[in-house]
Parts: structure tokens; sequence; C-alpha cells
């Protein structure tokens, strides 16, 4: 969109005549923040030229703020108690006009646990789920209809069939629930992932209601599981108000015309970077439907940080997975780390950094003091390097540094990061193939998930890949098909076990016992301590105090016999060892065999 027409536009938006059918934003707010401090969006026509006042114990009117659209008025206002209270507007041409806002200051619960590598992350994308109630697949006012034959398009999963499926996720041994946007997207077509976002406060209708949200909050928190919140700063959907009736020409990156980022993340680190690449990595846009955000601009990046905060109040969240963090004004993003750990100390901040490398991925992650002096905020950081390594390590022959090599030194590069054991580890996402498409080796697979479930970090799995799920086809819609078991009428269902095939159930029961075993022991969150690889063999050991765990990978052909002198670092003391995966306790031997392509996870007494 060009600037002359963006102006034009907010001219002719003066023209109303009235204030009416405002939207409130925040709707209501909290009391018992550190800072007290709170700025309302008031939306409607003409709203500018109408005067606030407040009347009540729980609130001060700072100041009144104007911008360049006149629909727009923003109070900023101090938080100073609990209590219900009228916003009265006058309009400053017509005394005879004037509006009440009813508005209220609830008290804080103050919950907040945040998650660690004691957890075990289940990710699942809410419209491929489970569709716990057909009655909403489609809602008036709503512009994508329901076709469940439609790969990219709305399948009717919601916040009902997640909820009906806790049970599930408990056996499975999931401590931690990382849902994809479930907020507003009311666009046209594809936005059944969420990311294209038209209402920041509000749950979209086709999920259900934000009452809803918070049902299924607490009813994880009651089952012992948190609650990851998917959010997005970098881009909204073309669809949202604040979009469609921009404040000012600065909320957003207009161009004159269409421009896509360059979706280079290293340029926002590399000390050689031109200033126009730079422009092109943040300013450029994710996509047509999905403008950019300019978070350099302090009201919206304001409008933002509340709106994290509001729902991680609201929610009782455990944590936030950002969306596209290298895209967003790095900056910025660590203002919103530094409010967010202000008001919620233990709380976790997890940033999708999709950059290949270790030394890329490092520059966000947690603890890490760069050379430019900056340093990230966050907590978490997505752990793409080990994913890659693991695709491609566990597709090619054992070499110097190929095969288990390549997944050895991937952990050797750890050495640039104060605390990697809080990145998050996985295989696959919603965004990248099922890895049982790219390795379709079930032996494989169970060598993968045991690194991914056994090593440093905090482990994630993609729902359905428990259960082989694969991306039969290329696009994004077959790396994110309905869950078995998730609508009426599916032959297969995964949470019963009913019509799954033997090796289905196998890989799921593998998955669970694993995940379980790591739910029951500290080790996981202990030292890392491993050794070179030798005949494709690579074997580790994960030690908390008493608490011990040796896992053994062949990725040979060929069945191998380990010299467990070699280990007596970590055996000392050692008189048992049970074989988590078989159930079978042994002796401490001399020798332990381990079958050719096959895992092995001991507990050592």
């Amino acid at each position: 969109m060009k600037l002359k027409f963006l102006t034009a536009m907010v001219l002719a938006s003066a023209l109303g005549a009235s204030a009416q059918n405002l939207t409130v934003q925040p709707e209501f707010w909290y009391s018992g923040f550190k800072d007290n401090n709170l700025q309302l969006l008031i939306h409607g026509e003409n709203i500018s030229r109408y005067k606030a006042s407040v009347n009540t114990p729980a609130a001060t009117l700072s100041s009144e703020q104007r911008v360049q659209n006149p629909n727009y008025l923003f109070l900023n206002m101090k938080i100073n108690g609990t209590g219900s209270f009228e916003i009265t507007l006058q309009d400053s041409t017509k005394k005879k006009n004037h509006q009440k806002i009813s508005y209220e200051i609830k008290s804080r619960t103050s919950r907040s646990y945040g998650f660690s590598d004691k957890d075990l992350i289940y990710m699942l994308m809410p419209d491929r789920f489970a569709n716990g109630d057909p009655s909403n697949d489609n809602v008036a006012g709503y512009l994508e209809k329901a076709d469940n034959t439609d790969p990219n398009g709305r399948h009717g999963g919601d916040l009902k069939g997640i909820s009906d499926n806790v049970d599930y996720f408990k056996k499975l041994g999931v401590t931690a629930l990382w849902i994809n946007p479930l907020l507003e997207n009311n666009m046209p077509a594809y936005s059944y992932h969420g990311y294209a976002i038209t209402d920041f406060y509000k749950v979209d209708a086709r999920f259900g209601s934000n009452a809803d949200y918070k049902a299924l909050a607490d009813r994880l928190h009651q089952n012992g599981i948190k609650l990851i919140m998917d959010m997005v700063f970098n881009h909204c959907g073309s669809n949202n108000f604040i979009y469609k009736d921009v404040p000012d020409s600065t909320w957003f990156h207009f161009w004159d015309k269409y421009t896509t980022s360059n979706y280079r993340g290293t340029i926002c680190f590399d000390p050689h970077a031109s200033k126009d690449d730079l422009k092109y990595m943040l300013n450029g846009w994710f996509d047509r439907t999905m403008p950019d955000i300019n978070q350099n601009n302090e009201m919206m990046m304001t409008y933002l940080i509340q709106n994290s905060i509001w729902w991680a109040e609201y929610l009782g969240l455990d944590g936030i997975r950002m969306d596209t963090y290298p895209y967003n004004d790095k900056y910025a993003m660590r203002k919103w780390c530094d409010r967010m750990h202000e008001e919620f100390p233990n709380f976790s901040l997890l940033g999708e950094c999709w950059l290949n490398d270790n030394p890329f991925t490092t520059y966000y992650a947690a603890g890490v003091k760069n050379l430019d002096g900056f340093t990230s905020g966050l907590d978490h950081v997505t752990d793409f390097p080990l994913t890659f390594a693991l695709n491609k390590g566990f597709q090619e022959q054992n070499g110097w540094d190929t095969g288990i090599l390549r997944v050895y030194q991937n952990f050797v590069s750890d050495y640039l990061q104060p605390y990697p054991e809080k990145n998050v580890v996985f295989i696959d996402n919603h965004d990248i193939n099922r890895i049982y498409t790219d390795i379709h080796d079930i032996d494989k697979l169970k060598m993968i998930y045991t690194i991914v479930l056994t090593t440093r970090g905090i482990p994630c799995l993609y729902y359905g890949s428990e259960v082989l799920y694969e991306s039969e086809k290329p696009g994004d819609g077959f790396k994110r098909k309905n869950m078995y078991g998730g609508w009426q009428g599916d032959t297969k269902n995964a949470f019963t076990g009913a019509g799954l095939s033997a090796d289905e159930k196998d890989m799921l029961s593998f998955i669970s016992t694993l995940a379980n075993f790591r739910k029951s022991s500290s080790a996981f969150s202990g030292k890392l301590t491993h050794f070179v690889p030798q005949d494709g063999v690579y074997v580790y050991f994960r030690i908390n105090g008493n608490d011990k765990v040796m896992v053994a990978i062949n990725n040979s052909d060929t069945d191998k016999s380990l010299d467990l002198s070699r280990f007596q670092e970590c055996l000392g003391g050692i008189k048992s060892m049970k074989n988590i995966l078989t159930g079978n306790t042994t002796p401490l031997q001399n020798a332990l065999s381990v079958p050719k392509k096959t895992p092995q996870v001991w507990e050592l007494k």
C-alpha cells in the first residue's frame, strides 16, 4: 500500500458523525503489576474528538493521546487498585453527545511456573487435532468455511477437542502443551494455522471462546500439564482492524509495492551486513496477507506487550512461544522479555529461531552475551541445528564427521552457550516434513526419538508423529493432517489405539515408555557426558546426583559388544542396570551387547 493512499484513507475516515460501536482493548486489566501503567486503546468513528474522564480510586487518567487517525483515542492510566467503574467520553464539538464505557480492574492470581528440562512439550495445531464440537465448524461472520477435504482448508478442530483428550497427554507422558495460535484469524482462506491474527484479544469462535481457552488452561493445570501460548509480533492478518484502519503510517512497514522479507535471519547479527539487507529482512512482509508490524513504534509495542501480559495473567500461562523471532526488531523484543520477566519472574519465553547452524542460534540463546553487546533476554530457543543434524546424520553413512558423528559434533558446539539445557529439541514440526517422510525406517526413528527424549534440553513432540505420521505430499497441509480419532467416522484412533497398525502401536508404546520414564527420573535435568562414537555406536550418560542413565545408540549395520571399562568414569559404584525399553535388569557386566540399529536406555543403580 502506498503512503499517499493510506493518508487519503485516514482523512476520509474523519467525515463520520459520532462515536459508536467502540472497540476497547484490553477489555479489562489487573491490579498488582510492578508497572502500574496501562495504555487503553479505544477505536470508533471520530472518537479522537471526545475527551475522557474517570472518577474511581482504582485508576487515574494520566493523559489522553491522539494519533493521525481520528478513529483512535488512547488513554494512559495509572492503576491504583481493583474495582468496576465507568469511563466517560464527552464530545468536544457537541456537548450533548457523550458515551460511557464500563471497565474493570481485577485482582491478579500471580500464577507463574515456567517450563524446564524436567518437562516434555507436546505441540499441536488446534484445527487439525480433534473436532470436539462440530457445531462451531462454521460461524456467522467468519469468511472461511470448513472443508475437511481440503488439505489447506479449515477442518474443524477446536478447544473442546483438546480438552477431551487431556488423559491422552497424561498417558503419553506429556507435561506441557504448546498450542499453535488460537486467536481470531478471520481471513478469506488459508488461515487455519492461526498465524494471521485479526484480533489479538479474541479466540477464534471456530475454536471456541476466551472462556473456553481459560477452562482448558485450568483443566491442564489441574492435571499437571503446563500451557505454552503461541504468539506473533512480526505480523498480523490483513483483516485486523489495526491494519484496516491503521492508527498512523508508522504502525506497520509500508512499501510502494508489495515487498517480501529476504528471509535471511543471519543479517540480524552479521557484523558486515548492509543496512539495505537489514531493512528487507526486518521490514519486508512475510506474506501478502500478513502486514509487517513495526516494533519500533512505541505505542504499537506497548499494545503488543500488554497483550502478552493480559493473556499470561488471564490464562495463568507457563510460557510463550514467539513466532519468527529474528524477523522482529531485536531491541524491542528485549524490552518485551524484560517486561514479561518483571511481571512473571518464573515465566518461560521461547523464541522460534529458525537458523541452521549453532553459532547463529546461539546469538539468541539464553544467557549469551554477544560481542556486539546484545543479549536477547530469552529463556529458550528452538534447536533447529540439532534437528538438521539428526535428520542428515541418520540418512548418511557413518564416517569421520558424518552419520552418528554429525550428531555428536552438534553437541560439541554447546561450548557456545552457557545454558544449552534450555534449548527446545525436536525432530519435526508444523513447518518441516514429518521425520517419517524423510527417514522411512522405524529402527532409525527409534534411535532419533531416543536422542530427542534423553539428551540435554527440553524435548518437544509434534502431534501425530508418535503414531508414524508422514507428509505424503508436498505442501504445508500434508505436514498438518488431522489426528487419528479426532473426527467422527475416523477408522483409526490414536487416543484409544483402535485401528492403528502394529508399527503405529509399537512407536506409540516406545515413545510413551521413554516419555514416562523421563518424567520419573531427575537424571535428565543433570549433566550430559558423551563419548566419541566408535564403529557407529554413540554412548552418553545423564547424571544428576544418584540418578544415572546410560544411553547407547548403535547406528551401524552389525551387532556390537561394548567394553564397559571405557565408561568407568560414569559407571563407578554402579552394581546393576535396568533396560527401560525391555524392563530387564542385569548386574553390571564387563561388556554390553547392543544389537544393530537399536537404542538402549539403561537406568543405573
